[in-house]
C-alpha cells in the first residue's frame, strides 16, 4: 500500500501547526502565570536546603496554599485593588513561610509541630477565602474589595506568624 508523499507532507504540515499553535498558547499562558513580581515560591532547594523539613506536611501545605494564591495573584490586572493587596498578602505569607521553615526544624526535633499546623490550617481557609473573592473581583470588574473583612484576614495572618517567631524563640 503506497502513500500519497503530498498527503504525508500535508499531514505532517497540519501536526506542525497544531503543536506550533500549543507551544504558542503555553508560552502565553506562561507568561501570564509567571508574574510573580520578585515573589519565592515554595522551598527552592538553593535558599531551603534541608528538605526533609520542606516536606513536613505543614510546610508542603503552606507552599501549597502559597502556589495556588500565586496563580490567583497572575490572573488578577496588575494594578488592581485585588492585585495590590493580595501582593502585600503573599509577601507576609513569605515571611510566615521563611519563619516556619525554621521554625519547623526545632519543631521537628521536638515532635511539636501543632503550631506550625495551627498556622497551615489558618492559611488554608484564607486561601479560601481570598481566592473567592479575588475571583469575584474579577468577574465584576474592578469592582470595590470588602477590605475590612481581608485586613482582617492579614492581621491573623500577622498574629500567627508573631506568635511563630515567638515559638522559635522560646525553645
Amino acid at each position: 500500500m503506497e502513500r500519497d508523499p503530498l498527503l504525508t507532507l500535508a499531514g505532517l504540515a497540519l501536526v506542525a501547526a497544531f503543536a506550533g499553535g500549543i507551544v504558542w498558547l503555553m508560552l502565553r499562558q506562561g507568561k501570564a502565570l509567571g508574574r510573580h513580581d520578585g515573589l519565592i515560591a515554595g522551598y527552592p532547594p538553593d535558599r531551603f536546603p534541608l528538605r526533609d523539613l520542606a516536606t513536613l506536611p505543614a510546610l508542603a501545605a503552606l507552599a501549597g496554599s502559597q502556589g495556588r494564591l500565586l496563580h490567583v495573584y497572575a490572573q488578577l490586572p496588575a494594578r488592581s485593588e485585588a492585585a495590590v493587596w493580595l501582593r502585600a498578602y503573599l509577601s507576609e505569607l513569605r515571611a510566615i513561610m521563611d519563619t516556619a521553615y525554621k521554625v519547623a526544624g526545632i519543631a521537628a526535633l521536638y515532635g511539636d509541630t501543632a503550631a506550625l499546623e495551627r498556622v497551615a490550617a489558618e492559611v488554608a481557609e484564607s486561601e479560601s477565602y481570598i481566592a473567592h473573592e479575588a475571583m469575584q473581583h474579577m468577574l465584576r470588574g474592578d469592582a470595590a474589595l470588602d477590605g475590612a473583612v481581608l485586613d482582617d484576614r492579614l492581621a491573623v495572618l500577622r498574629r500567627f506568624a508573631h506568635e511563630l517567631a515567638g515559638a522559635s524563640a522560646g525553645r
